[in-house]
């Protein structure tokens, strides 16, 4: 639906269940400053295959292992360069109600949880979004 759909992505550290949430939006968010939008969903993917091993991860080495160069990474990260984004999206995720992830917006409407494809073009669609 290239003419009529945009995709935008917030971050929304959840802090309270994640530690290091916030750490690894930050390392998203310098990773894309860094080295661009297919950096950025590079490392957004390593991100939640790691998910779980997140305190024990080396993030300058994720980034590494994408092509980034490791000590322009760590300069973002260690002059907290992306804690501004993260957390202006944070502030906007709440003031829009939002209290999970994932949680998707499609002209207003929400729709809480993983959302499958099929669901997403029926959506898409009845609000007039053509091929």
């Amino acid at each position: 639906f290239p003419q009529d759909v945009r995709l935008v992505y917030r971050f929304f550290p959840l802090n309270s269940i994640h530690p290091q949430a916030q750490t690894a939006a930050e390392a998203a968010e310098c990773v894309g400053r860094v080295g661009g939008s297919s950096a950025f969903w590079s490392m957004n993917d390593l991100l939640f295959q790691n998910a779980e091993q997140l305190d024990t991860v080396s993030y300058t080495s994720l980034a590494s292992s994408i092509g980034l160069d490791p000590q322009r990474f760590e300069s973002c990260m260690n002059n907290h360069e992306g804690a501004g984004k993260v957390n202006e999206d944070l502030l906007s995720g709440s003031n829009a109600g939002v209290n999970g992830t994932p949680m998707n917006f499609i002209n207003g409407a929400e729709f809480y949880g993983q959302v499958g494809y099929d669901a997403m073009r029926t959506a898409v669609t009845s609000m007039g979004a053509r091929y």
